[in-house]
């Protein structure tokens, strides 16, 4: 008897010094030969995984802080890669199913890669549904894929929910989003986005109702020629000057570009005004989105990509980004106006 109460002491001595940071990743994947090798791209500068399939199978294991984002892939990127697929590496046991020759791959096993393989399966569904909808059906479709990014931000309180609130934090004002990144759990907090995400709101709730910071960068027409923010400010005749981070290659931004082009044709003359920032960092592609989108307004650029002083001082690491500045205090009073709410607030201020 004393024998198996030892056994059994030393099995649990055993359990409790297994790391609770352990990960262990499982693949029974169809469409992939065997003896490819397959890698887990991970980030943070940590270094990335390999495994040999045999018979679709293969297995990653490791240890994590806190949650993270990989990428399983046949490449060491995602460049001719047959497949690129989100891992959230979090502590236990996560498996990898499905078809990689159709991209069709789900993941489980962990809470956060439960609900992100949730939410992506009702996301795919949604956008398969767009094939051959009309103009007015599509409309539906983009609310209802709105709807379904805030519903599963606001359910899922670990580290999926935060990939997916991400992308709809600009619809809240930056106080909101702080308080709301303070809700998450500490395992989540500890992660770098996380970090990143609360840095830069906090930055914005603290120049949100303060002056406006003053830069000077290239003119489109001429790059040697500098032009400042507070020049256009200052400019007489000006009320409201939105100071809008872009860049070309940036899918987002070019999105937007529409309502800015229909904000500015109806209120430049009532006193509104667009300084925008360019995040390109070579001169002609910058140029040809500015022609090609009839972007009438003040165009600058320093063209050093993210380095970009002027998105730096405003802490600014995702983009588009805008600050709306009231010229006659100089008070920066509103931040990431996206769509028709950049208009709806122009209106407001400059309408009759």
């Amino acid at each position: 008897m004393n024998r198996i109460i030892t056994s059994l002491a030393a099995l649990c001595l055993l359990a409790s010094c297994a790391p609770k940071t352990a990960f262990t990743v499982n693949g029974d994947v169809e469409g992939i030969a065997d003896s490819t090798t397959v890698y887990l791209l991970r980030s943070e500068g940590k270094e990335n995984l390999e495994a040999v399939v045999l018979d679709g199978k293969f297995t990653f294991e490791g240890e994590v802080e806190a949650p993270e984002s990989a990428y399983l892939s046949d490449k060491t990127s995602s460049r001719g890669s047959s497949f690129y697929n989100l891992v959230i590496l979090e502590p236990g046991k996560i498996t990898i199913t499905g078809d990689a020759s159709s991209r069709d791959l789900k993941v489980n096993g962990t809470e956060s890669n439960d609900d992100y393989t949730t939410f992506i399966t009702t996301l795919n569904e949604l956008m398969r549904s767009t094939e051959g909808a009309t103009e007015e059906e599509r409309e539906a479709i983009d609310e209802q894929y709105s709807e379904l990014l805030r519903d599963a931000a606001a359910e899922y309180n670990n580290y999926a929910g935060l990939l997916i609130f991400r992308n709809v934090a600009y619809d809240l004002t930056p106080g909101e989003v702080v308080d709301r990144l303070a809700g998450y759990p500490a395992d989540v907090q500890a992660t770098k986005t996380w970090e990143q995400l609360n840095d830069t709101y906090t930055k914005k709730v603290a120049v949100l109702s303060n002056p406006y910071s003053d830069f000077a960068q290239g003119e489109l027409s001429d790059t040697t020629s500098m032009v400042s923010l507070k020049s256009v400010v200052e400019k007489e005749g000006n009320k409201y000057v939105l100071l809008d981070f872009w860049a070309s290659w940036c899918g987002p931004c070019m999105r937007e570009v529409p309502y800015l082009v229909e904000t500015y044709a109806e209120y430049h003359d009532k006193g509104f005004e667009i300084f925008g920032s360019s995040l390109d960092q070579t001169y002609d592609p910058w140029k040809a989105a500015v022609e090609k989108n009839n972007m009438s307004w003040v165009h600058v650029s320093d063209l050093k990509y993210w380095k970009n002083e002027g998105a730096a001082m405003y802490g600014v690491n995702a983009i588009p980004a805008n600050f709306l500045i009231r010229c006659e205090d100089g008070l920066i009073v509103a931040s990431d106006l996206r769509g028709e709410d950049l208009k709806t607030t122009i209106a407001d201020l400059l309408g009759e």
